[in-house]
């Protein structure tokens, strides 16, 4: 009777618990699930270093965590992977505050996103001169409207100088999609055979 050897591929979750950079010399480890960046805690990515996502996994922000990369290449290892999301700590809470958490790419290459570079609830995304290619959604900020003193503060979130760019064959929905947040900045950025929408807002 022939045995059956079966493959089972076993992700596991790597937890960021004390401040973390990742280098050419100092090079992330094998990735196998999401990357969960645990509160106030902060993860630098260096020029030179590839990171590869598994199939499916995600990048994620908790309170008051921050991701900060220049010159990283980010991608997944076979299919797609879902994105980088920071968890908002919602209206009531300035983006000033430690609290809400931060994403800050320059100079990064990323590819093959479904959810991309996302927000919701007040966590903060900076690009600058960033390249992202064939991904379903580029960027998705969405549902923070914060008051001072009874007056709307535009969101700190800004895309400068950025490219999206997409092959014919991308099934790509938007490149940036903005739902009830006042003043983001996108500037100087250019978009590529984006199928749906370069800019979608609510």
């Amino acid at each position: 009777m022939a045995l059956i050897t079966l493959s089972t591929e076993i992700k596991a979750q790597l937890d960021i618990t004390q401040n973390t950079t990742w280098s050419v010399s100092n090079p992330p480890p094998a990735i196998t699930g999401d990357i969960v960046i645990k509160p106030y805690i902060t993860l630098t990515i260096q020029s030179g270093v590839l990171l590869e996502m598994p199939n499916y996994s995600s990048i994620k922000l908790q309170e008051g965590a921050k991701l900060n990369t220049n010159g990283a290449t980010i991608k997944q290892q076979c299919n797609d992977w879902y994105g980088i999301s920071a968890e908002g700590q919602g209206n009531t809470i300035s983006q000033y505050s430690s609290q809400q958490p931060k994403i800050n790419l320059v100079n990064t290459n990323i590819e093959k996103m479904t959810s991309g570079i996302s927000t919701n609830g007040g966590g903060v995304i900076r690009l600058y001169n960033c390249v992202l290619t064939d991904c379903k959604i580029g960027v998705s900020i969405q549902n923070y409207v914060y008051y001072d003193a009874g007056v709307v503060k535009n969101d700190f979130s800004f895309i400068k100088k950025s490219i999206f760019t997409n092959s014919i064959t991308t099934n790509s929905q938007a490149g940036v999609y903005i739902n009830n947040v006042v003043g983001i900045k996108i500037l100087g950025c250019q978009f590529d055979h984006i199928l749906r929408d370069r800019c979608k807002g609510n």
